[in-house]
């Protein structure tokens, strides 16, 4: 197998830092497979430290999270709701089935809550997938990080931190970013309020989205498309360790708290 590499390297007051970013291309799957054993395949050369960001789709693959559409039994809801916003009625059935709760929609698309996330169609994805399929999200992507995490050491003594990754789309940007959906071995926010910015004032609400950011990198290098990269390797950047079980309340905000939703619900 071949990898692609990336590396950056910034210069601040002659202090100089280098991390590097490399893509690993695997062949396309479609039945389950044993995901620690599938990037082994690759032959890279993972050291003590490296941040490994998965593909949400290439994680639920490995899971068997993957359903054929024909099979699908659709509900008398569910037709009505694809009727209303012209979705697949089978997709609809789906979505219903995989959301934590529906906020909404517009022709294709339903905006869904899944894990504390706000989603299009609960994360479920028809790209990349043989048609007639659809792949959902991880059902339990938090443990399947862990796993990964697990293998790395157990297997190579490696201390390895894993994001599970999904690319997003941004309220009022043009064009998909990267999100985590579950991590391991690393704090995903750091909080930094109280602290003080360059010119003393006290920062009240910054909290840094560590594990997004790592996200947004992956899925910016693995792409959309024919690229078949859905692992990506970060070498040279500090995260603060964590082992403690960690859940997506970790990564989550309540709605309550949330700029978005407080925002469209005081009109």
């Amino acid at each position: 197998m071949t990898n692609t590499s990336r590396s950056r390297r910034s210069e601040v007051n002659n202090v100089s830092s280098r991390f590097e970013v490399f893509a690993l291309k695997l062949p396309p799957m479609i039945h389950p497979f044993d995901l620690y054993e599938a990037i082994s395949k690759t032959n890279f050369k993972f050291e003590q430290k490296d941040i490994v960001i998965v593909s949400s789709k290439f994680v639920s693959i490995s899971e068997g999270a993957v359903v054929q559409m024909d099979k699908v039994r659709t509900s008398r809801k569910a037709k009505a709701i694809a009727k209303k916003f012209q979705i697949d009625e089978k997709l609809t059935e789906l979505i219903l089935n995989e959301a934590d709760e529906v906020y909404g929609g517009i022709p294709g698309f339903l905006l869904c809550k899944k894990n504390g996330m706000l989603c299009p169609n609960a994360g479920i994805d028809r790209s990349n997938i043989p048609k007639g399929y659809a792949v959902l999200y991880p059902p339990l992507p938090f443990e399947s990080a862990e796993r990964l995490r697990q293998d790395f050491m157990n297997e190579h003594r490696l201390k390895i931190f894993i994001v599970i990754s999904d690319s997003r789309l941004m309220p009022g940007r043009l064009g998909t970013t990267g999100i985590a959906i579950a991590v391991s071995g690393f704090e995903p926010v750091i909080d930094h309020r109280g602290e003080q910015d360059l010119f003393g004032n006290i920062l009240r609400v910054t909290m840094r989205a560590i594990a997004d950011g790592l996200a947004s990198m992956g899925v910016a290098l693995m792409g959309e498309g024919r690229e078949s990269t859905p692992v990506v390797v970060v070498r040279g950047i500090e995260v603060k360790e964590e082992d403690r079980k960690m859940s997506w309340q970790d990564l989550g905000i309540d709605p309550l708290e949330d700029i978005y939703m407080r925002s469209f619900k005081s009109k």
